[in-house]
């Protein structure tokens, strides 16, 4: 986990594999979120705050269920998630 909102109870996060500990670890790789969520806002605020772009990432629009079966697959490198699929991740 490398970056919070919400902190009451760690309520969203950005859930990342083991090795990536820092926003600049993310560079190139798969970034999922949920499009038209508070999910899609934490990407646009992480991407202004350490001065990365979507360019630098591969940003994946998924599903809750979309992102869990692309984490059990390997198929995304850390995803910006909420509650029990949040905790899927972790």
């Amino acid at each position: 986990m490398i970056y919070i909102i919400h902190s009451k109870d760690k309520s969203q996060m950005l859930v990342s594999r083991q090795g990536i500990s820092a926003p600049r670890d993310l560079i190139g790789m798969r970034v999922a979120y949920i499009a038209g969520s508070t999910a899609q806002l934490m990407l646009a605020n992480l991407l202004v705050q350490t001065r990365l772009t979507s360019q630098d990432l591969e940003v994946l629009p998924m599903s809750c269920e979309e992102q869990k079966a692309a984490w059990d697959k390997g198929e995304i490198d850390a995803g910006f998630m909420w509650g029990a699929c949040m905790r899927y991740l972790q």
